[in-house]
This record gives structure tokens, sequence and C-alpha cells, in this order.
């Protein structure tokens, strides 16, 4: 997953966990309160089907040999 997928998630996520503790003021028993685990879980499997879903349709899915790089010169 690109770097710039797995930074926003992790924004995402903490935005996401600092709303729904300032909404519910910590208190599990908040309806919203049962989001605060499975929408950021949501979102990160969403974005590791979709990443995997562009692979496959580039033809991105064989891993780079390191024996198959040119040599690199000092």
């Amino acid at each position: 997953m690109p770097d710039r997928w797995r930074r926003a998630l992790i924004v995402f996520t903490l935005v996401w966990m600092t709303f729904v503790t300032a909404v519910t003021g910590a208190d599990p028993a908040h309806p919203l309160f049962d989001g605060f685990f499975l929408v950021p879980l949501a979102a990160w499997i969403l974005a590791l089907l979709v990443h995997s879903l562009r692979s496959r349709g580039r033809g991105d899915r064989d891993p780079v040999n390191p024996d198959s790089r040119p040599p690199r010169h000092p």
C-alpha cells in the first residue's frame, strides 16, 4: 500500500477516534461508540481491497526479483 494511503488512513483513524471520544464523552454506552473501532477497521480493509484490485488490474502482482535489477555502481 502506498505511503500516502497509509498516512491518510492513520490520520483518519486518529481523527475518527478523537471525534467519537469527544462526542460521546468516552461513554461506552453511547450508540456512536459502537463504531469506535469498526469504522477505522472497515476503512483499512476497504483501502487494502482497493489497492489489491488496482494492483491486479495493472499486473503488479509479481514482486520484483532483486537479481533482475541492473547492478549498482558506486
